[in-house]
């Protein structure tokens, strides 16, 4: 196939190319190019290769697009150069899961004990004493407190909030605990449901949002990281976060 593709393209379709018979590279579908289209499931691939260095009108445009898409029914799946790269594998399996398992809305998520609310209040909380409680593109805050780590608090996505503790170590940020949590809706007020978790050397992705509807990837993990988000939450607050945090950094447009 005379196509030519970025590296991580090339990485995906070499790993998908057989496991997924119908994916086809670089589609257009009305005046969009989309990176991969899986056709008999109306389902379209994105790889995102530098996140976190888009402007906020590249954001606009990306959300702009997949709206789009979705009015015109198709399911859109990403994934970041970092996921390719780490493993690509991983990625090609988790799209098989995805286009092949229902989705369930945010309410069956809450019915299954799913939801962090206490990580959520803490989180907001600590916002609020430290800048205004504002969900939007750019947001970060860094906090420092005595013989802790420091803690991190950024919204990635217009609606993915990341909480991690983080050191550097020979000059490179390294993530002790991370945990990404979707801020969904749920009987018309937030929830924040465990997106992702990471720590040195481990990456799981936990659920994907395709539309509205929430697919879960591993059911067994998610329920374990908002049980374990609930208990860090408590830990924050009986370590003193919220009466003896610093600020180290904080940005919000």
């Amino acid at each position: 196939m005379n196509i030519e593709m970025t590296p991580i393209e090339k990485m995906y379709w070499d790993a998908a190319k057989e496991k997924i018979p119908s994916l086809r590279p670089q589609e257009w579908i009305g005046k969009f190019r989309v990176d991969f289209l899986i056709l008999d499931k109306a389902c379209i691939i994105e790889l995102d290769g530098h996140e976190y260095h888009k402007t906020r009108e590249q954001r606009k445009h990306d959300a702009s697009r997949e709206r789009f898409l979705e009015k015109n029914g198709y399911q859109v799946i990403r994934f970041t150069g970092n996921e390719i790269y780490n493993d690509v594998e991983m990625c090609v399996k988790e799209t098989i899961q995805i286009i092949n398992v229902k989705p369930r809305s945010a309410c069956e998520i809450k019915s299954s004990k799913k939801i962090c609310y206490h990580m959520q209040r803490v989180i907001e909380l600590l916002l609020y004493k430290h800048c205004a409680i504002d969900y939007r593109d750019g947001l970060y805050l860094k906090l420092e407190i005595d013989y802790f780590d420091p803690l991190s608090i950024e919204l990635v996505e217009e609606n993915i909030i990341s909480i991690a503790h983080s050191y550097t170590e020979f000059g490179e940020l390294i993530y002790d605990l991370r945990i990404e949590f979707l801020i969904s809706n749920v009987d018309g007020n937030d929830g924040w449901i465990p997106y992702s978790y990471s720590s040195p050397g481990v990456f799981h992705p936990l659920i994907r949002l395709i539309g509205s509807e929430i697919v879960v990837l591993n059911e067994l993990m998610l329920k374990d990281v908002a049980s374990f988000s609930e208990s860090w939450a408590k830990n924050l607050l009986s370590n003193g976060w919220l009466e003896n945090a610093k600020v180290a950094r904080k940005n919000q447009p």
